[in-house]
């Protein structure tokens, strides 16, 4: 264990005080905590109930967001691994119309758009960035000036 990693029972600790069905925001010790032990992530959160309550995979969908712009790189990879289980979650939100299910359904959508794009893109450049540059284009309206992103990786 590096010195910087916390124990597992402590790590799994902040995950289920995180992710519970209560309606207050995530403590910023206990985000802080998963992210210094992101790899025991997906087998506490495997075992939660995120079907059956709404509340719960909202808060599953946030900590698992600062996860994902916080985490070590490989969390992404990591997670593709779940991205059926994720898919289909969202799928079974998706027919509920009022409460927290709707938003459940389309933050599930976003953090699977989110890491096929940073898979896409992210081995290319560094830490998953994408770098633009701006070129002169002869053809644009404004003095036969415009300004195009190029994008390189």
């Amino acid at each position: 264990m590096c010195s910087n990693e916390l124990p597992l029972s402590l790590r799994t600790v902040s995950i289920n005080k995180a992710i519970n069905t209560q309606e207050v925001a995530v403590k910023e010790k206990h985000a802080r905590n998963i992210l210094l032990g992101a790899h025991t992530f997906w087998a506490a959160a495997n075992r939660l109930p995120l079907s059956s309550n709404a509340v719960l995979c909202w808060k599953f969908c946030h900590v698992f967001h600062k996860l994902l712009r916080d985490g070590h790189p490989n969390v992404i990879k990591d997670s593709m691994r779940n991205k059926a289980d994720l898919s289909d979650m969202s799928r079974m939100w998706g027919h509920l119309s009022e409460g927290y299910g709707k938003l459940c359904s389309v933050y599930l959508k976003l953090l699977i758009t989110k890491m096929e794009f940073h898979i896409k893109v992210g081995s290319g450049s560094q830490e998953g960035e994408i770098k633009l540059h701006w070129v002169v284009s002869p053809l644009g309206r404004s003095g036969g000036r415009s300004m195009f992103p190029e994008r390189s990786l």
